[in-house]
């Protein structure tokens, strides 16, 4: 009796780890959010919403809590200011309790909102921030 009992509780304990592991993995925005993005247009309280080409300010997203950034738009251009980052590699985080908040390099850029392969980071868009849309390869 009490070997059935001591895989009865074996077998449930690993059924609740298996899924609750499975349920992480789907909730987690590091799994969407892996790979290349190209900064597509930034929106929100500006007059000329800037329009990026396809390349000109890359972010890719790397497995280990990395990103490279690749930006080509000059620091003189009045759209430099809403590229975020300069050229660099930075460690990232993404702070699932606080609404998917992306942290680069300690700094708040925004909530981060995928669907597919479109990317919005929200800088509270809604009180005078920005909205920045990129687009996957």
């Amino acid at each position: 009796m009490k070997k059935i009992l001591l895989n009865s509780f074996v077998l449930i304990a690993t059924i609740l780890i298996i899924s609750c592991n499975s349920e992480e993995n789907n909730n987690n925005p590091n799994n969407e959010l892996l790979g290349t993005w190209n900064l597509y247009r930034t929106t929100g309280m500006i007059p000329n919403v800037p329009v990026f080409n396809n390349g000109q300010v890359i972010w890719v997203f790397n497995s280990n809590n990395t990103v490279d950034i690749t930006n080509t738009i000059v620091s003189t251009d009045p759209n430099y200011i809403y590229t975020l980052l300069p050229t660099g590699n930075y460690s990232y985080s993404i702070d699932i309790s606080n609404g998917n908040l992306l942290t680069v390099n300690g700094q708040n850029i925004g909530k981060v909102d995928i669907n597919g392969n479109i990317m919005l980071l929200n800088d509270n868009v809604e009180l005078d921030g920005f909205l920045t849309e990129f687009h996957k390869n």
